[in-house]
């Protein structure tokens, strides 16, 4: 009897050893994930941390060989990083120009990175110059969802906008890593109205223009105003977005 109580006591040792065992095991395999998800994320972070950043934009002069504005700001923005090399736009950087008379809107996916855009209000006075321009990320920055009104083509994006009193313009920009969209408004100025026509909201007359990127863009008259409506955008795309605008006096102008 003494033998078979020590035998059951040893087995109930070995039993209570063994889930110990298979205990500690997995305490071990969490404390390992756990270390090799911070060593993933320090990785992570010194990688950004050794990864070039922006330090200076230039704007360089234009010339008389840039006959557009696409192969102005080939050679007119220069982006320089912190390890002293330093980069312009390609061609295949230009998502759309829309160019109406002296006047021009462009959009790059900038050289800063890869969901990096800039987009710039060109004039042409000889040599087309760029009056001003905007630099967005699509990764960075407040995420939005409400349009508030107006007939974007993307589901979330994010905004800025611009304004400059010296050449009495506007501008909106939304923006998404697919997606750009530019609403501009400029003191009305005169145009040779060559543009296919389409029917906008009340009784505006827009005229559609297509460059030489494939995108699409619609400008029209009001109040005293000049809208273009620009960006990667199809003809659909353009009209449906003018079409939800609201009059250009609007105080939420381009909001509903």
């Amino acid at each position: 009897m003494k033998r078979l109580t020590m035998l059951l006591m040893l087995a109930s040792l070995i039993t209570l050893l063994s889930g110990c065992n298979i205990s500690d095991g997995e305490e071990e395999q969490e404390v390992t994930k756990e270390q090799e998800e911070t060593k993933e994320q320090e990785e992570t972070k010194t990688e950004q941390e050794d990864k070039p950043h922006v330090e200076d934009v230039i704007i360089h002069s234009a010339t008389e060989e840039q006959e557009t504005p696409g192969e102005a700001v080939q050679e007119q923005y220069e982006v320089v990083f912190s390890d002293e090399k330093s980069e312009f736009p390609k061609e295949s950087s230009i998502l759309h120009e829309a160019s109406l008379e002296d006047r021009s809107i462009v959009t790059i996916r900038s050289p800063e990175g890869e969901n990096n855009y800039s987009v710039f209000l060109y004039e042409r006075e000889n040599v087309w110059k760029i009056r001003c321009f905007l630099r967005i990320d699509a990764n960075q920055g407040e995420s939005f969802t409400d349009a508030e009104g107006l007939a974007l083509p993307m589901d979330h994006f994010r905004t800025t906008d611009l304004h400059v009193d010296d050449t009495e313009s506007d501008m909106w920009t939304f923006v998404n890593d697919e997606k750009v969209v530019n609403i501009t408004m400029f003191e009305e100025f005169p145009l040779r109205q060559e543009a296919g026509e389409v029917e906008l909201a009340d009784g505006r007359k827009g005229y559609v223009q297509e460059d030489s990127y494939g995108s699409s863009s619609i400008y029209y008259y009001d109040r005293g105003k000049v809208v273009v409506v620009s960006g990667t955008l199809t003809e659909k795309e353009a009209t449906d977005l003018a079409k939800s605008l609201p009059p250009s006096s609007s105080s939420d102008f381009p909001k509903q």
